[in-house]
């Protein structure tokens, strides 16, 4: 992962809702500080209190003072606030990984037995993140913990021992990881969570002579001169979040002073001093010649600065200002920073009104900040200026979908497809159109609401769906009692393909095609689906072909192998599924049958 895409990633804007604002502290010099408010209980109370007597620990994220509203002001860390867990699929170096984690899990839980000894109980629960230097960093809740307790804590009289801890460890592995089934570190978290106290690990340091035989290092402790170099980056970065340009620099000026992080501090120095240029000069764009980073840096070239980073080639750097701003934009939406591309797609249109590629990009990342009137005005304006290309139809139909005007957005969808048969992502949305509408009626140029058609045990789940924000649907969905509902499990895999997770799409529907049909068929036709957007066409084919066979009247498995065929240059066998695809179509007006007609029109003599 770049520092561009970690900086995305560990953006304020980004944190979980029980973090509240940012504030300047005074700590014997001026620092920032964040707030942290869970809900308070009892628990919390006591817990809070013996947080704020904690010594420091390199692991746990430092408390200052408890606040008003029952919270407490923590020292600010720049954390990954949307870090994936780890796949362990056996690989070494991802097994060393996790195993590195857990030895930090477990040197928490080490410091704490210290410090508390018998309220250990109170940090049973906690929250793993990790910051920029791949570490691990915790904060304490005071809710009853998402695991099945240890069964030697419950009752009247609960026994806290080392055994007891390695169960809370082992259990913590699910915050970082997901496991292959009988992966090395499954069974070490698998031994961790034994019912019986005497079937795991004797002690703490038991369990961290294992994790470092599976790849963790005997020795973590960074030197005191690197924590010292941390912290001002971390300040620097606390800083600039806040707005405070000056302090950002002086911190990250005295980090400079640690040469095994010079490069990071670079970066941040330059990530500063653009984000100072574009406040000051909302319009500015510069085009500067290609210049080695750490030149500018050093000839305090602070416009220039305004530049790719300096790993990408001179070809590169000699794109124009417009373009640059574009790639850079293209770059935060794909990091995941919505916000930062539609501004620097905004600014960029004030200038250039006729972009047509900031008016894309704006409108993905508008419609990921579901302002979805506004991606619908900016579509509009594309279309309005060339009809005659799909991929904005598409781009207009996504915004429609997104505000649930199903009719109008069916029928972008198949303008788009009309235009560019080959817009793979128009085929799959206009599906999922076609799932969602059971009745949208046009009358007097309105719509009724869309009517969504749902299994029973989908019911609870109606109100959210109806909303189509896929972001509280794909939170809804995956809930803990939806985890082995399969209907369920194939509309959380939808979603995350729309909402431009495959991976996670992929994972899903590789859940379910261990289910019983029709699941299993509907899970195979998704994930090879997803695999004919990514362009690999080779795995889409197997999967398409083991759909078909099992399933020879799908419609969407055969249009689906069709359609790979064709762009994998297999020309004939292509003809001979779109064929049948028509075959089985019980209407020929379809304009999916009209498309695969017309190609069989154009190719087929």
């Amino acid at each position: 992962m770049t520092y561009e895409e970690w900086g995305a990633r560990a953006s304020w804007r980004r944190r979980s809702k029980d973090f509240g604002a940012l504030v300047p502290y005074d700590d014997g010099r001026p620092i920032v500080a964040m707030e942290y408010r869970p809900d308070p209980t009892p628990r919390w109370h006591r817990l809070r209190e013996l947080w704020l007597g904690l010594p420091p620990h390199p692991h746990i994220l430092d408390a200052l003072e408890p606040t008003s509203n029952d919270g407490l002001l923590l020292r600010y860390a720049a954390l990954d606030w949307i870090r994936p867990r780890i796949f362990d699929d056996g690989q070494h170096h991802l097994r060393a990984k996790i195993a590195r984690r857990c030895a930090q899990i477990v040197d928490v839980f080490e410091f704490l037995f210290k410090h508390v000894g018998d309220e250990i109980g109170l940090f049973a629960n906690p929250r793993i993140k990790v910051d920029l230097d791949n570490q691990i960093r915790v904060v304490f809740s005071p809710a009853s913990p998402t695991y099945e307790p240890p069964r030697e804590i419950l009752g009247d009289k609960p026994r806290w021992d080392e055994q007891t801890l390695v169960y809370i460890v082992g259990a913590q592995l699910d915050q970082i990881a997901r496991f292959e089934t009988r992966s090395y570190m499954a069974e070490l978290a698998e031994k961790c969570r034994e019912t019986f106290a005497r079937k795991r690990y004797p002690s703490l340091h038991d369990l961290r002579e294992e994790c470092e035989r599976y790849g963790a290092e005997k020795e973590w402790d960074v030197s005191d001169s690197e924590r010292i170099g941390w912290a001002l980056i971390e300040e620097g970065f606390g800083w600039l979040e806040l707005g405070k340009f000056d302090e950002a620099l002086a911190a990250l000026e005295a980090a400079r002073a640690y040469a095994h992080q010079l490069e990071i501090v670079h970066w941040a120095l330059d990530h500063v001093h653009e984000r100072r240029t574009l406040a000051e000069h909302p319009t500015v764009i510069v085009e500067p010649e290609y210049v080695a980073l750490s030149t500018l840096l050093a000839e305090r070239r602070w416009l220039e600065a305004l530049r790719p980073r300096d790993d990408v080639s001179p070809e590169e750097a000699a794109l124009s200002a417009e373009d640059r701003v574009i790639r850079r934009a293209r770059a935060s939406l794909k990091a995941g920073d919505a916000i930062y591309a539609l501004e620097m797609t905004e600014r960029l249109l004030r200038r250039s009104p006729d972009s047509v590629d900031a008016s894309s990009i704006a409108i993905e990342a508008l419609l990921r900040l579901d302002r979805f009137s506004e991606a619908l005005a900016y579509a509009d304006g594309l279309v309005a200026r060339a009809v005659d290309v799909g991929r904005y139809h598409y781009l207009r139909g996504k915004a429609l979908f997104r505000l649930s005007r199903l009719v109008d957005a069916r029928d972008a969808f198949e303008r788009a497809l009309a235009l560019d048969g080959k817009l793979v992502e128009a085929m799959l949305l206009r599906r999922e159109v076609d799932r969602a509408m059971k009745a949208a009626l046009v009358e007097a140029g309105t719509q009724h609401a869309p009517v969504i058609e749902l299994p029973d045990s989908l019911a609870p789940l109606r109100d959210v769906i109806v909303t189509g924000k896929p972001r509280e649907i794909i939170e809804a969905l995956s809930a803990p009692e939806y985890a082995d509902n399969a209907d369920a499990q194939l509309l959380l895999a939808r979603y995350l393909a729309l909402d431009g997770e495959p991976d996670r799409a992929q994972v899903v529907y590789d859940r379910v095609t261990l289910a019983p049909p029709p699941h299993r068929q509907q899970a195979l036709v998704g994930k090879a689906g997803l695999m004919l957007a990514a362009g690999a066409l080779v795995s889409a084919l197997s999967l398409f072909d083991v759909a078909c066979a099992e399933a020879p009247t799908d419609l969407d498995a055969s249009e689906g192998r069709a359609q790979t065929l064709e762009r994998l240059g297999r020309l004939g066998e292509a003809a001979a599924e779109y064929r049948r695809f028509v075959g089985l179509a019980s209407s020929r007006a379809d304009l999916r049958v009209r498309v695969a007609k017309q190609w069989l029109d154009d190719h087929v003599l």
